[in-house]
């Protein structure tokens, strides 16, 4: 499991009205390219992004993809999210 930070309000509807909650992967939209989520490795690791920012509205989500084959760096400090992945609430 890898982690990813999402709007507190946002993602707990999204948790409470699909069956089969997803964080989006790279693709195209529109003629332009979606880098794909953005994903840490580790739940400390997301988590003290958010303190840092402080962007209190926002929580922890696990995503189930592999960080090693799934993920790609991204010029922040997190990697992108490859291919749309199953979200957990943890």
């Amino acid at each position: 499991m890898i982690y990813t930070v999402g709007l507190r309000t946002t993602y707990e509807q999204y948790f409470a009205h699909c069956s089969n909650p997803q964080k989006l992967g790279k693709r195209m939209e529109g003629g332009e390219t979606y880098p794909g989520g953005s994903v840490w490795q580790t739940r400390k690791e997301a988590q003290d992004y958010l303190e840092r920012t402080k962007q209190s509205d926002f929580a922890v989500y696990g995503v189930l993809a592999d960080w090693d084959t799934q993920t790609e760096p991204s010029e922040n400090e997190w990697n992108n999210l490859l291919v749309t992945s199953p979200l957990v609430c943890i």
